[in-house]
């Protein structure tokens, strides 16, 4: 027959109370530790989208850059419009001796209210956002000894930079409103500019 012991093997109120409270120890550290990786997580992919802006903005100019001055007809054109605020870009692709056509003349100009770069298309085409979430897009042109170009026929290489930002603000980074950002330079000399 059994017969219960006197004294039960068992937890007194003191060690449980202490067993949860290391629980609780415990479970703070790893909700902390998420939390941390997740706002980590957050920010890399926000960089990591800024980036990648910024990136197919920058083959996309190099892109059209490449092909400034195409003239097969050799009808004196210029390839690249010596102009300060906006990144003109002219070539006769198709071969009819005008810069009409589609992709035959491109403007590219940065949107600083709206943190975005405009590209046009055609002298007469309206202005479409290219790339958003800029917070800069500067160009500058060079001759060919790699100084300033005076005039649109002394240029050669264009040398242009493009600072993408996060979409979301971080509120825990004190710098530039709290976007974070990426930069990126590039330096182009066009295939059909002469030497």
């Amino acid at each position: 027959m059994f017969k219960p012991a006197n004294n039960q093997n068992g937890f007194t109120l003191v060690e449980l109370l202490v067993s949860m409270a290391l629980g609780l120890l415990v479970l703070s550290g790893l909700a902390q530790t998420f939390v941390v990786q997740n706002r980590t997580y957050e920010i890399q992919s926000q960089v990591s989208s800024a980036l990648q802006i910024a990136r197919a903005a920058m083959d996309m100019i190099s892109r059209d850059l490449k092909m400034a001055g195409f003239d097969p007809k050799e009808t004196g054109l210029t390839g690249i419009s010596n102009n300060t605020t906006d990144l003109v870009i002219l070539a006769d692709l198709n071969g009819d001796g005008d810069t009409l056509d589609t992709n035959e003349y491109v403007k590219y100009a940065f949107d600083s209210t709206n943190h975005r770069i405009l590209r046009t298309e055609g002298a007469a085409g309206s202005a479409v956002t290219f790339a958003d979430d800029i917070q800069n897009f500067s160009f500058q042109y060079l001759a060919l000894g790699g100084g300033a170009a005076a005039s649109s026929a002394d240029i050669r290489m264009v040398s242009f930079t493009i600072q993408a930002r996060t979409e979301k603000v971080d509120p825990r980074y004190a710098e530039n409103g709290g976007y974070r950002t990426v930069t990126l330079m590039g330096l182009v000399t066009p295939y059909n500019l002469e030497f």
